[in-house]
């Protein structure tokens, strides 16, 4: 299941995911953040959190990351034609 946790500034998006967090005992999390708050999210869920949880803190360039490693998509002909005779 996706949620899309969206509002101001200071209208407790970050206090929800970690009560959200905590509820997630059973399942695999995945939580999307934006770029700059990737290791302010996984230091807070590690300190909060501990090992009670099987989460992965991804940002976009992570989640592409993670998908084509996944499914074989940095390998297609990596070595062009002079490098193969070389």
């Amino acid at each position: 299941m996706i949620n899309f946790i969206c509002g101001r500034s200071g209208s407790g998006k970050s206090e929800y995911i970690m009560e959200r967090l905590h509820q997630a005992t059973d399942t695999d999390v995945v939580l999307i953040v934006p770029e700059q708050q990737a290791v302010m999210w996984e230091s807070r869920v590690a300190r909060e959190l501990g090992c009670g949880v099987r989460l992965e803190v991804l940002t976009f360039t992570r989640l592409c990351d993670r998908v084509a490693r996944e499914y074989g998509g940095f390998f297609h002909n990596c070595a062009t034609g002079a490098s193969k005779r070389l």
